[in-house]
C-alpha cells in the first residue's frame, strides 16, 4: 500500500495550520484573561473604597441619630419657664 506524497503533504500542512491557529488563539485568550484580571482587581479596589465610605456614613448617621434622640429627650424633660 502506497500513500501518495501529495496526500501526506496535504495532511501535514492541514495539521500544521491547525496547530498554528490553536497557538494564536491561545495567545489571544491569554491576553484577554490578563486584561480581565486587571479589570477585576480595579473593580475590587473600587468596592473596597465604597465599603469603607458606607461604613463611615453609617457611623456618622448613628452619631447624628444619637444626638437627635438626646436632644428630643432634653426637649421633653425641659419644663416651661414660669411666667412673672
Amino acid at each position: 500500500m502506497k500513500i501518495p506524497l501529495w496526500g501526506v503533504i496535504s495532511v501535514a500542512g492541514a495539521g500544521i495550520m491547525c496547530l498554528i491557529t490553536i497557538w494564536f488563539n491561545l495567545q489571544a485568550l491569554t491576553m484577554a484573561v490578563q486584561d480581565l484580571q486587571i479589570t477585576v482587581k480595579s473593580g475590587n479596589g473600587s468596592v473596597q473604597a465604597l465599603v469603607s465610605e458606607t461604613a463611615l456614613l453609617k457611623f456618622r448617621l448613628g452619631a447624628v441619630e444619637a444626638d437627635v434622640d438626646r436632644l428630643n429627650d432634653l426637649a421633653r424633660d425641659k419644663k416651661p419657664r414660669a411666667a412673672k
